[in-house]
């Protein structure tokens, strides 16, 4: 018996370290340009090359990434900086490893024919197609109350290509190209112009992943880093992957992915993250409800 019951321990033990040598990481939406330098470093090798057998999940609306994250059900995730702070006020231990995009992608869209050329003119909208729960609506409203007298509907582009006077939320390198694709003309107003710029598209991971495996997360920092710089460089091989995964997009991903750049432009090192940055965000975020309090900054980032 004792020769039965130690070839079952071992096909256990084989069969749990196995479901831990693929090393996971949950897209916080379907993959797009945003999410390029990680599908880059995934076909250059880069992975590999630390070791690492990495496996890109695409997310969607009904992913909860962050709840993955922290329960080590993924082991790395995508989040932007303004729900990592909601989440970790809710008791997810949650720790931001890497910061892409510097500058936030977020805009708010309008057709060419709407004459609307600045924030304050967004009060001549008709309807808003946007989320509005979301804290960049709260922070909208908030800074132009005349904005809470517009109808809200759900995201819908069909009702955007419709409704002449409608706004619609985008992130700069994706929506516009889309319009723009099929005769439509936009433009953009930037978010981050008027002082919401939170960090986008961050790689996190649990603070136990953290503690329990410090080597991990440093080759996958690392591995991402140089998946970024040549997505940056030459993005062929990302966009590949993407377009695979997501064939809708193979009519405007080189020139999404070549609007990127100003937007990870760092005064430091690549993806890099400053604490000011985010104190001023929870500071924003306090003013217009999201969150309760001053947040505790102990093992909220980790610089590469």
């Amino acid at each position: 018996m004792n020769w039965l019951f130690g070839l079952t321990m071992l096909f256990i033990g084989c069969t749990q370290n196995a479901s831990d040598t693929v090393i996971s990481l949950q897209l916080n939406w379907t993959p797009e340009a945003e999410h390029g330098g990680y599908y880059q470093a995934l076909e250059e090798g880069y992975y590999k090359e630390e070791g690492l057998d990495v496996e890109i999940r695409s997310g969607g609306s009904g992913v909860r990434v962050e709840t993955e994250t922290a329960l080590q059900r993924s082991h790395f995730g995508i989040t932007n900086a303004d729900k990592l702070l909601s989440v970790r006020e809710k008791g997810l231990k949650i720790i931001a490893l890497l910061a892409p995009f510097q500058s936030s992608p977020r805009v708010l869209i309008h057709h060419k024919s709407n004459p609307i050329s600045s924030f304050e003119d967004l009060s001549k909208a008709k309807l808003l197609i946007l989320n509005n729960t979301k804290p960049f609506y709260r922070f909208l409203v908030n800074k132009y109350p005349k904005l809470k007298n517009i109808d809200t509907i759900p995201y819908n582009k069909a009702v955007f290509m419709e409704n002449k006077q409608s706004v619609m939320q985008g992130y700069v390198n994706a929506e516009p190209l889309v319009f723009n694709k099929k005769g439509l003309p936009v433009e953009v107003l930037k978010l981050s112009e008027i002082g919401f710029n939170p960090y986008a598209s961050l790689l996190i991971c649990s603070e136990d992943l953290l503690k329990e495996r410090p080597e991990l997360v440093q080759k996958m920092q690392q591995a991402s880093i140089k998946g970024w710089l040549k997505y940056l460089e030459d993005p062929t091989k990302g966009n590949k992957a993407i377009t695979k995964l997501n064939p809708s997009l193979t009519d405007h991903i080189t020139e999404s992915a070549n609007q990127l750049p100003p937007l990870m432009k760092s005064d430091s090192h690549f993806g890099d993250m400053k604490l000011e940055r985010f104190e001023e965000l929870a500071e924003q975020l306090i003013k217009v409800g999201v969150l309760e309090k001053k947040p505790a900054y102990d093992n909220l980032f980790l610089n590469p």
